[in-house]
């Protein structure tokens, strides 16, 4: 398993989820007071869930939605990482932004020879999940018009 990376991000297996009330009904001998782990999916290099459906990134997200959480029930998750609901942390434009700050994760320069072949590899991994049937044929293009947006904010912004 890949440790989760280091950049700007504390890892969330670090936390706790509370601790363990007295359960009477348990045969698993669990002590009350004790620390609950916090379960979190393994993750790639750049700290993205490497379950489910992949797509082309140009940032990591983190933290995954857990199921049963919901922006009305802030108390589901722990207050230390609530705060990353739905974060997301764009990769480094180029390698000498990478390297002044000590972020692990490969740049954008790195990953794609140019907006023209981030968007062609875009383009590919969206006709595959649409023959797989994990995207409608319609949404297709509102994915290409939106990483092209995404492209212009994180690289030619900045």
């Amino acid at each position: 398993m890949i440790a989760f990376p280091r950049f700007r991000v504390a890892s969330p297996r670090a936390l706790t989820a509370g601790v363990r009330i007295a359960n009477r009904t348990s045969n698993a001998n669990l002590v009350a007071g004790t620390a609950l782990p916090l379960l979190v999916p393994a993750v790639d290099e750049d700290g993205n869930e490497r379950a489910g459906i992949r797509f082309r990134k140009s940032r990591s997200r983190w933290p995954p939605t857990r199921a049963g959480t919901s922006a009305n029930r802030p108390s589901a998750r722990p207050a230390s990482s609530s705060s990353l609901l739905g974060s997301s942390i764009a990769f480094p434009a180029t390698r000498a932004a990478r390297e002044a700050a000590k972020d692990p994760r490969r740049s954008i320069e790195e990953r794609y020879r140019s907006q023209g072949d981030y968007l062609a590899r875009v383009e590919q991994a969206a006709d595959a999940l649409v023959k797989a049937g994990y995207l409608l044929v319609d949404d297709e293009p509102r994915i290409l018009q939106r990483a092209g947006d995404q492209w212009e904010i994180l690289v030619v912004s900045r």
